[in-house]
């Protein structure tokens, strides 16, 4: 470029001299060693692992809740908070299962779960509703704590539904901690006095009431733990969730991990799924109203944003609690704050019928048409030996890159985990993929391009099996 040599070298001695302070030895030493550290205990210890992550944001749940999805894929179990078997944090149970512990709950306090579980060391476990209410009545345990418990599910083996529970809990607690008062002062009246059945010590009246509605428990749980426990309420609706989503959360964390939410601010129309927590209107700049939606699919919770027509058309039709389908145009506000700019909000299709309709709407279909990130290849293939041509006739030309067969769908996390192999080899060989279930060839965004080294080559091929790479 007719440098001359000497500015050339004072130019990368100086770069030189930059990297060595901007990243010196030593620091890099130390993430790599913490970094071999923790990949050693989440390979030979993952159950003790992940409850150590998960313990870190146990005072924010929501950042915990994706941690807790990723326990799924590694075969780990989470447990549901008991007052029997919890304690204070996240704790391993068994080899491959987590408990969630009790102070993660919405008003409880460590030192109070610490008075309870001090109790249960000395007594035993605790043997029913009843007992669980006299021997708590005993510390410092609260009554909003207990409703706590019951909503989050910790109270369950008592074989009482948790209406009944909350009931008696407002009834009798009060009565429970007021007679221990009063024992503990030395005030017993007259009548108690008289009266046998104090000798025997306290006891209560179990109410009974219908169980709270599925929707309503889901929500409770939601409330006290942060997330759901006995099921999700978009799980009655995964097959068309599956079928019409075409952007989730995480997908959203894939991009934050890599680096890359910067890329996301490229107004692409996308499909989301959800369940609408809450609604609230605010004012632009401008002084025209807007409308804030706090929206949660299976994998965390997201804004969806609505404005001028859109904002008249839907937001007396949209209720917090509901499942909805969300076509928008997804942006980045900030460096890493997503948003999606909400175009049709779509009630969730409770029948094939309904959903068939629903994919002949032209914004719906035009997002479907580049479900996660990838469009029909328009360029001649010529396939290997073991891959099918689903075009047909002669082939026309070859193909000047690296060929991928999948047995699989776009949906699978092993296709996501693949997706994400690709773009950690980045380079500028072509990818394309053929899919078993109806031969048709997607070419993968640029951003998957593969180097063409012959390591990486080998590290691909060993994900997808022998017989199903070619270049």
């Amino acid at each position: 470029r007719n440098i001359a040599k000497e500015k050339a070298e004072k130019l990368f001695d100086d770069m030189q001299s930059f990297a060595n302070y901007a990243f010196n030895k030593s620091h890099a030493a130390a993430y790599a060693l913490v970094g071999y550290y923790t990949a050693y205990l989440k390979c030979y210890y993952p159950t003790e692992f992940m409850a150590a992550i998960m313990n870190s944001f146990r005072f924010n749940i929501a950042a915990a809740a994706w941690y807790i999805n990723c326990c799924g894929s590694m075969g780990i179990k989470i447990l549901p908070p008991d007052v029997n078997k919890s304690r204070a944090k996240f704790a391993p149970e068994g080899e491959n299962a987590i408990r969630i512990g009790l102070s993660v709950l919405k008003n409880v306090g460590e030192g109070s779960v610490q008075d309870m579980t001090d109790e249960r060391d000395e007594h035993g476990e605790y043997k029913s509703f009843e007992d669980f209410l006299v021997r708590c009545a005993k510390t410092d345990v609260k009554r909003n704590m207990l409703e706590s418990f019951v909503l989050a599910s910790a109270l369950d083996w008592t074989g009482i539904n948790r209406a009944s529970m909350i009931a008696t809990i407002r009834t009798e607690f009060e009565k429970l901690t007021g007679s221990n008062n009063r024992q503990v002062e030395g005030q017993l009246s007259l009548f108690e006095m008289n009266d046998d059945s104090s000798v025997a010590g306290p006891s209560i009246r179990i109410a009974h009431f219908d169980e709270y509605p599925d929707a309503v428990k889901l929500q409770h749980e939601k409330d006290i733990v942060g997330i759901y426990l006995s099921g999700h309420p978009l799980s009655a609706y995964s097959k068309y969730v599956d079928r019409f989503s075409t952007f989730t959360m995480l997908d959203l964390k894939e991009y934050s991990d890599q680096g890359r939410m910067a890329s996301l601010n490229d107004d692409k129309t996308v499909v989301m799924s959800g369940i609408v927590m809450s609604k609230k209107l605010r004012t632009t700049k401008n002084k025209t109203s807007m409308c804030v939606l706090a929206v949660e699919d299976m994998f965390g919770q997201y804004e969806a944003v609505l404005f001028g027509r859109i904002l008249d058309e839907y937001l007396r039709i949209v209720e917090p609690n509901e499942a909805y389908l969300l076509v928008g145009k997804r942006r980045v506000r900030g460096e890493d704050s997503f948003s999606l700019s909400v175009d049709e909000i779509i009630k969730m299709p409770a029948s094939d019928e309904a959903a068939n309709e629903i994919e002949k709407k032209a914004n719906v279909s035009a997002a479907l048409a580049t479900r996660n990130r990838f469009v029909k290849s328009d360029i001649p293939q010529k396939p290997a030996k073991q891959f099918s041509n689903p075009q047909g006739g002669q082939n026309r030309q070859a193909f000047n890159g690296l060929k991928i067969l999948f047995d699989g769908k776009t949906t699978d996390s092993k296709y996501r985990r693949l997706l994400n192999l690709l773009c950690y080899f980045h380079g500028n060989l072509p990818v394309d993929i053929e899919f078993v279930s109806d031969g048709s060839v997607v070419r993968v965004d640029p951003v998957c391009y593969v180097s063409s080294d012959p390591e990486v080559i080998g590290i691909i091929r060993d994900f997808v099996g022998e017989g199903n790479i070619v270049i």
